[in-house]
């Protein structure tokens, strides 16, 4: 319950003990329903807030500074009380679920709470770091904290969240491990606000490929079963490589995109070759 809501509850609790001579000994059969509004985020109260009463009365009042409307002297029984937040001032508001039936007890006072929440737009972009209009395919992306968190499996690299809670998200993305560099989580910290629309830009590097490729000049053909080590500059040394059998010696290799360069210093064939030279395709 809301702070300033349980002080009003309490006071008019007094009021109508006041008034009566003690709860329970109540000889009015009226009773009393307060209806509380505010800002789910905050706890601020929300004022001009219609609250509609339907049962054995019906009323109809706005909301206060205080975000309170109070019923009084209604006749015991079972209300539904509804709520209609004014545009343009709740236009970024949606309500909570509460319940929406209650029981009202003559010489008590009942509280209905209604929380409302601010919500904004989270747009979410996985891009390629050398060309951020391009989307990443096939990325799941997820909260690793947030307001309101979210997972989803696999998107075509961009997803909206129309209504999401206001607060701080911290994304994570996954991305296809043989073609992109797997982004550090968080990849991305947004704020969003009510009302407004943000986006999480996610930029993750394109890994790049090294082509082998053995070549019997001579015979103007590929050499088959060939073996192949390579020394790549970003730590990963000396990456042997061995076609399937029959299948001419052409393989690649995933390199990053800071890895510096790739260098075959040793080939082997299950014939005997002399390594005339190494050319490099780029």
């Amino acid at each position: 319950m809301f702070g300033w809501a349980s002080a009003k509850f309490a006071e008019l609790q007094q009021t109508l003990t006041g008034r009566s001579g003690a709860v329970h000994s109540c000889e009015s059969p009226t009773a009393v329903i307060f209806v509380a509004v505010g800002d789910a985020g905050t706890g601020g109260a929300l004022d001009g807030v219609t609250i509609q009463l339907a049962g054995p009365a019906e009323a109809s009042k706005a909301t206060g500074t205080d975000g309170g409307v109070n019923f009084d002297a209604v006749k015991p029984g079972t209300y539904d009380i509804g709520a209609s937040f004014p545009s343009p001032k709740y236009k970024d508001y949606r309500v909570m679920p509460y319940d929406t039936a209650v029981s009202a007890v003559g010489g008590h006072v009942t509280i209905v709470e209604i929380q409302a929440y601010q919500v904004g737009t989270l747009v979410v972009k996985v891009v390629r770091s050398d060309n951020t209009a391009t989307l990443v395919d096939k990325t799941g992306i997820w909260t690793t904290s947030a307001p309101q968190p979210f997972n989803v499996p696999e998107t075509n690299g961009t997803k909206t969240f129309a209504d999401a809670l206001t607060g701080e998200y911290r994304i994570a993305a996954f991305v296809p491990d043989d073609l992109y560099e797997q982004p550090v989580s968080p990849a991305a910290t947004v704020t969003v606000t009510g009302g407004a629309s943000v986006t999480a830009e996610i930029q993750v590097h394109p890994r790049t490929w090294v082509k082998v490729r053995v070549y019997d000049e001579a015979a103007k053909a590929d050499v088959r079963n060939a073996y192949v080590t390579v020394d790549q500059t970003d730590g990963k040394k000396d990456v042997r490589r061995q076609t399937a059998d029959g299948v001419p010696a052409e393989f690649k290799m995933v390199k990053k995109p800071d890895g510096g360069t790739a260098n075959v210093t040793s080939v082997s064939t299950d014939d005997y070759y002399e390594v005339v030279s190494v050319d490099d395709e780029g």
